[in-house]
């Protein structure tokens, strides 16, 4: 049996104006991951309800976005949908499985949170390499 509670109802789209934090706990700054499938992990958290985790990667040296979607490089910035865990309506982890890496590769990775009015709140870019083998 589902129970749904409304003890919580969000505001009304635009009555919250405050953005969510995002903070990228993995990879740092200018780390060195081990060959293999590259993790992205991170935290977010809303005054009243989060919406969308997301996970931008870019390759540094071909100047691409990675589409998770498509499994490709693209032009253009691609958000990829990061998988939640939520305590809370009001607090996430995420994690995104990053496949497109080459060995040896150079890449920034940045993450943003989007909340039930709107309201987005992003990190900074992440420099981090992959190990050649």
């Amino acid at each position: 049996m589902q129970e749904f509670s409304y003890s919580v109802i969000p505001p009304a789209h635009g009555s919250d104006t405050i953005p969510p934090t995002v903070t990228l706990t993995s990879p740092t700054s200018k780390q060195l991951m081990p060959a293999s499938q590259v993790t992205i992990t991170g935290s977010a958290a809303d005054n009243v309800a989060l919406g969308d985790l997301e996970v931008a990667v870019h390759n540094a040296t071909t100047n691409l976005w990675w589409n998770g979607s498509l499994s490709n490089w693209s032009s253009t910035k691609e958000w990829n949908v990061a998988a939640p865990v939520c305590t809370t309506i009001t607090s996430c982890t995420f994690s995104f499985g990053f496949v497109g890496e080459v060995y040896g590769g150079t890449y920034t990775a940045t993450a943003r949170a989007v909340d039930t009015s709107g309201n987005s709140g992003s990190t900074p870019l992440v420099r981090f390499t992959v190990a050649s083998s």
